[in-house]
């Protein structure tokens, strides 16, 4: 049995384990590193890796799976999955014939590792695409509905006679980002800021030059 793979014309070895090195059969474990329970495929995400998920199965996985090389995208096949998604550190995936499609609204470029193939050429994976979502709706802090909650940078929050306000303008999205975000609920006659999410630091005096005044809503930090 040949032991290379090819994977758009780029051969990578497999068939040994990754810290030891002893021939795996059949190229998918080894019994002293590896978990055996992930040996035989699996229709439910909780209890699969990438590589057993069922055709058109979605699951959850750690972003850092996740990888570039050569212009290329691709995700590691023995990742864990989950059926649902854990808190706003989980890429959202979903199985297909001949590749893997990722949820690009839930993975931020710098948790794409890159990597040389020879960095890698011991461990499989599976090529991976993105879907056509690039953003998340709401895409501005007035579209949010009511007790919808969202991230937004803290330059949109100001504080005018004694009173916070929110730019209505903002923008706003489901997760946090490489910067610096505060985290806000829409509620029925203002927004709330989360208290753990802000400084008095953050908080702008006076309108910003770029605030419509006819676009701010009151907000509160809790």
């Amino acid at each position: 049995m040949n032991d290379d793979r090819y994977i758009d014309g780029v051969i990578f070895k497999r068939g040994c384990c990754v810290i030891c090195d002893t021939p795996i059969s059949g190229g998918f474990f080894c019994p002293k590193h590896e978990d055996r329970s992930v040996q035989q495929p699996s229709q439910t995400a909780g209890n699969a890796v990438v590589r057993n998920l069922k055709v058109g199965t979605t699951a959850y996985v750690n972003p850092l799976s996740v990888f570039t090389s050569g212009g290329r995208y691709f995700i590691f096949s023995n990742t864990k999955t989950s059926n649902w998604a854990r808190g706003t550190n989980t890429t959202k995936i979903t199985r297909r014939k001949d590749h893997v499609e990722v949820d690009r609204s839930t993975i931020a470029d710098s948790q794409i590792s890159n990597y040389q193939f020879n960095d890698i050429k011991n461990q499989d994976f599976l090529p991976a695409k993105f879907n056509r979502t690039t953003t998340t709706k709401p895409q501005i802090i007035s579209d949010m509905e009511i007790d919808e909650a969202g991230f937004t940078e803290p330059h949109n929050i100001f504080e005018l006679t004694k009173a916070l306000f929110v730019v209505g303008t903002g923008n706003v999205s489901r997760r946090r980002t490489q910067y610096k975000t505060v985290r806000i609920i829409r509620r029925e006659d203002l927004y709330e800021i989360d208290g753990n999410t802000i400084t008095p630091d953050d908080i702008e005096y006076g309108m910003p030059e770029d605030a419509d005044e006819n676009g701010c809503f009151l907000a509160e930090i809790i």
